[in-house]
């Protein structure tokens, strides 16, 4: 029969807590240290605004012993390694007695002694520690001189009487089997009869209060916001007044009507921007990316000053130059970190469900694949440098290569190509409004400027490289952006539309036609053929007894017309015969 115990020291509890604290713990320290992969450290321009801005970021993100800056996720892992040192500390100092029973022990002898050497040393102690023989000391009752004697004739018996030393033997007890004792890991204090009202009190605060509080405050929470982490009634009010030819100015009071601009101003301009494109427009999806670029130039839309700035930056940089004014280094910086994107191809590429020849038919998934690359203002326009026309050899190693390589890119699932080496990619951008480091971003999509509707949603890519002479023409990089062909044959002129979200006025917009067709009748011939086994082979048979098509074996033509020559050769010989 078991018998349980609870856990009188609390070493029990201890481990139980030590083991459920090291499963939290011990994840929850490995999230906080960081990663052992090195983190690109991107340059500034340089500028002075932009210098102020690094000093204000890194005085913010300064640590010290006063101003350790941890966050509520780092304070409960300390607490947490504290309340976990606390019960190692415990657990250590605590005595626990668990001790195998030693019969040589009890009666203070050497291990091995002979029954005669026993029997002399335990009649010594009856004459010593027998109750009516025995003296007490202070503090020292008779139950407590009776139980030791009785621990003192257990044990000599257990050495001498064989009944008594085989149960010793056996069950490791003199007087035989015990019962079975379990611990329990909770102290003796939660199940105290005193204790009742308090603990009963506990798990109701715990079960009918604070669970429902907190799951209350879940539920309608996580129903007060958005996905974008925008609040519901403010992106309703988004959703009422963006229409689909919203201009960009006219977004600018809508954010002003908000709360807490600043700090989720990236929440409201997702949320814009999902709204957009749940309705598929196309112009008011593209304002609101121009958006993006305006708060982080903080300049305001339709501004004459920004586009004649853009439009003649070498004239402008010539003007300081010419005044000697001091501002022209920093000029230079910033107009060295900002390229205009240049689209040095784009072009659709499909693969069929039925055939591998790059045909796009209805329904085939469609690759849009597109070479770009940023030109610095400051950048003189170049061609690709004129080389010596190659060999019909090396032209065809040339597009071999070019083949492999987009080959492979198409089959890989990023989005971005490997950059090439030698080729510079932008650092972060000229942007001393924004509170945060900036670094460049375009958004690609696919739409339709008659019907103004998105077809393809927009991805967001970065790491463009800037145009190198000397690397040319490989100084691009390669982008793709996958969808599905439209089900109808026919032309579609896509327009693909490439958009900043932190330079003002660096859109790029062209068009694109996108062919759909059926297969051509050579390769649906071919896949036929494909289709087709052998008749020698495994398949073969096994589509000959489902009753389907085969392509002959040369080998059983070749016996089936030898049969027939022999058949005719005896029908002629038959009839000679009967003649």
């Amino acid at each position: 029969m078991a018998n349980y115990q609870y856990d009188e020291s609390g070493v029990l509890a201890s481990y139980f807590a030590l083991t459920f604290l090291s499963l939290i713990l011990i994840p929850l320290t490995l999230s906080l240290i960081p990663s052992g992969r090195s983190i690109q450290k991107l340059e500034s321009c340089g500028c002075a605004q932009c210098q102020q801005k690094e000093s204000r970021l890194r005085k913010s993100r300064a640590r010290s012993i006063l101003k350790p800056q941890m966050g509520t996720k780092s304070l409960l892992t300390i607490a947490g390694w504290a309340v976990f040192a606390f019960l190692v500390y415990k657990v250590a100092t605590t005595e626990v007695e668990n001790k195998i029973y030693d019969p040589f022990e009890i009666l203070g002898i050497r291990s091995g002694a002979t029954e005669k050497e026993i029997k002399k040393h335990y009649k010594k102690l009856s004459l010593k520690f027998h109750p009516d023989k025995a003296k007490l000391v202070v503090n020292q009752t008779m139950e407590e001189v009776a139980s030791h004697f009785v621990d003192l004739t257990k044990a000599y018996k257990a050495l001498t009487d064989e009944e008594i030393r085989n149960n010793l033997e056996k069950y490791g007890h003199p007087d035989g089997k015990q019962e079975f004792s379990m611990g329990l890991a909770l102290p003796t204090w939660v199940v105290a009869s005193q204790n009742n009202i308090w603990i009963l009190g506990c798990y109701g605060l715990l079960f009918a209060g604070l669970l429902p509080v907190f799951v209350g405050r879940w539920w309608f929470g996580s129903r007060k916001y958005t996905k974008d982490g925008v609040l519901a009634d403010t992106a309703q009010m988004l959703f009422k007044n963006i229409q689909e030819e919203t201009t960009t100015r006219e977004l600018i009071p809508l954010l002003a009507q908000l709360d807490q601009l600043l700090p989720a101003t990236q929440n409201y301009l997702n949320s814009m921007l999902a709204m957009t494109l749940a309705h598929n427009w196309l112009n008011a999806t593209v304002n609101v990316m121009n958006l993006h670029a305006h708060i982080a130039q903080a300049t305001l839309p339709d501004r004459g000053e920004v586009k004649a700035i853009k439009g003649g930056v070498t004239a402008y940089l010539k003007s300081l130059e010419a005044k000697q004014d001091p501002r022209l280094e920093m000029f230079k910086r910033v107009a060295d970190n900002w390229g205009s994107l240049q689209v040095v191809e784009s072009q659709f590429k499909g693969m069929s469900a039925t055939t591998r020849a790059r045909v796009v038919t209805p329904g085939a998934i469609v690759q849009l694949v597109c070479k770009l690359r940023l030109t610095p203002p400051t950048q003189l326009p170049y061609e690709d440098p004129v080389r010596p026309e190659p060999t019909p050899e090396e032209r065809k190693k040339e597009v071999i290569a070019e083949e492999a390589k987009e080959s492979a890119f198409l089959q890989n699932k990023d989005d971005a190509g490997e950059l090439e080496p030698g080729l510079k990619t932008p650092g972060y951008a000229h942007a001393p409004h924004w509170p945060l480091h900036r670094k460049p971003t375009w958004w690609i999509m696919v739409g339709d400027q008659k019907m103004n509707k998105v077809i393809v949603p927009p991805i967001r890519i970065s790491d463009i490289p800037f145009a190198n002479p000397s690397k040319a023409p490989n100084d691009y990089r390669l982008f793709k952006l996958q969808f599905q062909a439209p089900p109808q044959i026919g032309v579609y002129t896509f327009q693909l539309v490439f958009v900043s979200d932190t330079f003002v006025g660096e859109d790029v917009r062209t068009f694109l036609p996108l062919k759909v067709e059926d297969l051509p009748a050579d390769a649906e011939s071919e896949e036929d053929e494909i289709s087709e086994p052998d008749e020698d082979t495994f398949a073969g048979q096994m589509a000959v007894l489902r009753g389907e098509k085969v392509k002959r074996s040369p080998y059983h033509d070749d016996d089936d017309s030898s049969t027939d020559d022999d058949i005719s050769e005896g029908d002629t010989d038959s009839d000679s015969d009967s003649d």
